[in-house]
């Protein structure tokens, strides 16, 4: 059986969904849809693929279809496509409105469709060393990058931080209970550097960071845990780990009686003897074309799990919506909000750079 597919947009993200859905055997691309006709005329050209400017005229003729248009039109194009029965791959974040999130959930246990969620660090093989040390007592992350100018229609909880959100609510597997968050805005109406610190019904605390605005890109992911502690680089699909030993981990030691032949035994070779780091290398994966995988897989019934269901969508949405809330009702000084830029957009002091001053 063949799976009729769609890719809705024709962005980045599109052409990279339509490429990789290429690969599949068991996937044949019926079309791409976007409104612009150059992004049309790239895709035609580059992957020799259809296109079109209307996806509604794509229903009755797929099976399936990949929403990788802007979130704000997530909601509309989903909502119509799963109600005539088509099966769903939604970039993240899954919609704008957590109310719109549950009506596509609603729809999907209805109409009984494959609706994954692309929050595709699920599918990054170093995440699975997330699960090494233990329950997660504390996670600590960093996700950065330069401004790229995509996603600005959300800000950078919605368009960045969401991965982590997916990561640490499916490591935790339990209700958040308390949201803190401050964040700044730098160049549009949306924060562009955000903090955020989670606490979980069963204890465990989560620090987030996001910025789109860094001169240093990121994808860190550090979690302590009940039996040690590994520091993730999402990027490069590595970690290091540490794993204290037991007689450390049960206090079974008097430290008040440590010796000084110990004690510097202890702060020269701490992490080379007593707790060396170990380096973790995983097997690099395209985790795109896995998320892809997996709900072809689930559509044909040889799985019967879609690894990011739309529930654990709404999910981490709920949660970023709650820091975005958190965002915009903090003050500084007790007078105006975060969602100010640092620099007011009208005073543009470098005319080479060509920016058209905001009028007044």
């Amino acid at each position: 059986m063949s799976i009729k597919t769609a890719v809705i947009g024709a962005g980045h993200l599109g052409r990279i969904h339509a490429k990789l859905l290429k690969q599949i055997g068991d996937v044949e691309v019926v079309a791409v849809a976007d409104p612009c006709s150059t992004a049309r005329q790239k895709i035609e050209t580059e992957l020799g693929l259809k296109t079109t400017d209307n996806w509604q005229e794509l229903i009755g003729k797929i099976d399936a279809a990949v929403v990788a248009a802007p979130t704000s039109l997530h909601h509309e194009i989903a909502a119509e496509l799963a109600g005539n029965d088509i099966h769903l791959l939604i970039e993240k974040p899954v919609t704008t409105t957590v109310a719109q999130a549950r009506h596509l959930s609603r729809i999907a246990n209805a109409r009984n469709c494959m609706i994954q969620v692309g929050h595709v660090e699920r599918f990054n093989a170093a995440s699975e060393g997330a699960t090494s040390v233990g329950i997660p007592r504390f996670i600590q992350t960093c996700r950065a990058s330069g401004y790229t100018f995509r996603s600005i229609d959300v800000g950078v909880v919605l368009d960045l931080m969401i991965h982590d959100i997916d990561l640490v609510c499916n490591l935790a597997q339990s209700p958040v209970v308390d949201v803190q968050a401050v964040g700044i805005s730098v160049f549009g109406k949306h924060e562009d550097i955000a903090q955020a610190r989670l606490q979980f019904e069963n204890g465990l605390v989560a620090n987030l960071t996001a910025s789109r605005c860094s001169p240093t890109p990121s994808r860190r992911f550090e979690v302590y845990g009940s039996n040690g502690y590994v520091d993730i680089d999402l990027a490069n699909s590595s970690a290091k780990q540490i794993k204290p030993p037991t007689w450390i981990v049960n206090r079974s030691f008097d430290l008040d009686s440590v010796t000084d032949q110990q004690r510097d035994l202890i702060r020269e070779s701490l992490f080379e003897k007593i707790m060396p780091v170990e380096e973790l290398q995983f097997e690099p994966v395209n985790a795109i074309l896995c998320e892809q995988q997996n709900w072809v897989d689930c559509i044909l019934g040889r799985s019967q799990k879609l690894a990011v269901p739309i529930d654990d969508g709404l999910r981490a949405l709920e949660t970023a919506t709650e820091i975005v809330s958190q965002i915009n009702s903090h003050q500084w000084n007790k007078s105006g909000t975060v969602s100010g830029p640092l620099c007011d957009p009208a005073m543009i002091d470098q005319p080479e750079l060509g920016l058209v001053k905001r009028a007044a």
